[in-house]
């Protein structure tokens, strides 16, 4: 039998009584819904989310459209795992895909360019990682390196504006599957990521079509989105970093600009996640949890990247923390918590933010030493 706390006893009976359905003493179904949750949060401490906040269903729009969204994450995954199988050619699908980036982003009319308009923060929803504006500055940088990358495939200005002697086309490379014997280092390296890269591209994309007030029942699908946006950035810098151990310098303005990229995807996705808890009602508990461990999830995939030679990407994820800790969370689990908790979790994340940025310099400046030594070696072996 299922005990019910004598404070909320009174008032339950007291209300069934005024709804006239109920016998002496006897709940109504829906008041005894209520009672159970009463109960639960008395048991949990807790504020225990409504049955509509949980079991809300999407609307039948809105999961055909998800499933859309997700049959797309799909066909990215595909397009990381068999890029040889499905694609032909390596400069008109590396611009295409920046192409549809940068044009899904410039549409209006998702959360957080929804929010902006209004004045408000970068979130609709109560949350407790939300970065500051000047962090999305980011983004200016992002995208000019890329496009210098771009152009790099192009064949550099120089080959765009047909100003090269050694050959008689502007851009010259074949644009057949495989790459012939005379490929250059930067035609060899984007044949080996473009399949991912355009995989995360589109991905992107769909973020930009679901996060918005359609997917409002399903906010957990961005979220996913995102991941696979990261997952197969991360696949595309891995190849194209081991493609291109041969020229290094020649696919610099390829490497970091996309790292920076991945770092702030994958900052995206923590920030999204914590955005799914405060929108779901769970609690300033486990919204603070889900708080720290995306500190420990920032730092641990900070050192993944690191260790995979992408500074850049944690740059990024440093770049994040900081902004979050300058950001100003808003809603009832902050309230909850007080100004002293948010306080130590803002300082949590500047500190996690200042060492990894430690970290990215000790690794750029053992990398550079390295560098030193062996030009210094080589130059001593050739006297």
């Amino acid at each position: 039998m299922l005990m019910v706390p004598r404070r909320h006893q009174a008032n339950s009976l007291s209300d069934s009584q005024a709804s006239g359905g109920a016998g002496r003493g006897e709940l109504p179904i829906e008041r005894c819904e209520c009672v159970c949750g009463v109960v639960f949060r008395d048991v949990f401490n807790e504020n225990w989310p409504t049955p509509t906040t949980l079991m809300t269903s999407p609307s039948l729009p809105a999961a055909i459209a998800a499933a859309g969204v997700i049959a797309g994450a799909g066909c990215c995954i595909a397009l990381a795992a068999f890029p040889r199988r499905l694609l032909r050619g390596w400069r008109w699908p590396y611009g295409l895909a920046l192409a549809v980036n940068i044009g899904a982003v410039a549409i209006d009319g998702r959360f957080d360019s929804l929010a902006a308009r209004s004045g408000g923060g970068s979130a609709a929803w109560p949350t407790l990682l939300a970065p500051a504006g000047f962090g999305f500055a980011i983004w200016g940088v992002i995208y000019l390196g890329e496009v210098c990358g771009l152009l790099e495939v192009l064949g550099g200005v120089r080959g765009i504006l047909g100003w090269s002697a050694a050959k008689s086309r502007p851009l010259a490379g074949s644009e057949s599957e495989e790459p012939s014997p005379e490929a250059t280092p930067i035609e060899c390296a984007t044949r080996a990521s473009n399949g991912a890269w355009i995989g995360a591209n589109l991905a992107q994309a769909l973020w930009c079509a679901s996060f918005r007030p359609w997917a409002i029942e399903v906010l957990w699908l961005p979220t996913l989105v995102l991941g696979v946006a990261a997952g197969c950035l991360f696949v595309s810098q891995r190849r194209l970093i081991s493609a291109s151990r041969r020229s290094p310098i020649g696919t610099f303005a390829l490497i970091w600009p996309r790292s920076l990229h991945l770092g702030w995807l994958l900052a995206a996705a923590l920030v999204n996640a914590n955005g799914c808890v405060g929108h779901a009602a769970a609690g300033p508990t486990a919204a603070l949890a889900v708080a720290v461990c995306s500190l420990a999830a920032a730092a641990a995939a900070a050192t993944c990247l690191l260790h995979e030679g992408m500074p850049g990407a944690a740059c990024s994820l440093a770049w994040a923390l900081f902004a979050c800790s300058r950001g100003n969370p808003a809603g009832v689990d902050a309230e909850a918590l007080g100004p002293l908790t948010m306080a130590g979790l803002a300082r949590a994340q500047a500190g996690t933010s200042a060492m990894l940025a430690a970290a990215i310099a000790v690794i750029i400046a053992h990398g550079l030493a390295n560098k030193v030594m062996t030009a210094g070696q080589t130059d001593c072996t050739l006297t």
